[in-house]
C-alpha cells in the first residue's frame, strides 16, 4: 500500500430480512506520523470528505425548499445538486454559514447534493417530494 494512492473497500452481508447488501467507501493512505492519522476517507476521484455531521441538510425529504447549514461560514465553496442521471439542476458558489436552495422546478426524486469547500468534498442525499 503507497502513499497518496485512492482505494476501494466493499462491504457486502446477505442477511435474513435485509437481503443482500453493500456499501463501498474510499480510502486515500497518507503519512499522519506516529499520533496523526494514516487514513482519510476520499471521494472516488480522491477529494478527501468533510466529516460526518458537519453539514446539515434539511428538510430532507422537501417539496423543493432545503437549506445547508455548513456549521461554520464557507468562503467559494461550490454546491452542485445533480440528479441520479448525471443532469446538473443546479451549480452556484457560496460564501456564508447557512444557504437555501430551490429545486421546486424539478421533478420529484432522489438527487446527490455534492458541497466542495478547498480540498473537502461531501456527498449526500437529497430526496424531493
Amino acid at each position: 500500500i503507497k502513499n497518496n494512492r485512492v482505494y476501494k473497500v466493499t462491504v457486502s452481508a446477505n442477511t435474513p430480512g435485509c437481503g443482500a447488501v453493500s456499501k463501498a467507501s474510499f480510502f486515500k493512505i497518507v503519512d499522519g506520523g506516529a499520533a496523526g492519522q494514516f487514513w482519510r476517507q476520499v471521494s472516488p476521484e480522491g477529494h478527501e470528505l468533510m466529516g460526518q455531521g458537519e453539514i446539515n441538510v434539511y428538510p430532507n425529504p422537501s417539496t423543493g425548499l432545503f437549506t445547508i447549514y455548513f456549521g461554520k461560514a464557507v468562503e467559494n465553496a461550490t454546491v452542485i445538486i445533480q440528479s441520479m442521471d448525471g443532469r446538473i439542476i443546479s451549480n452556484q458558489t457560496v460564501s456564508d454559514e447557512k444557504i437555501e436552495l430551490n429545486i421546486t422546478n424539478a421533478p420529484a426524486g432522489l438527487y446527490l447534493i455534492k458541497i466542495i469547500d478547498g480540498a473537502h468534498t461531501s456527498i449526500q442525499k437529497l430526496v424531493k417530494q
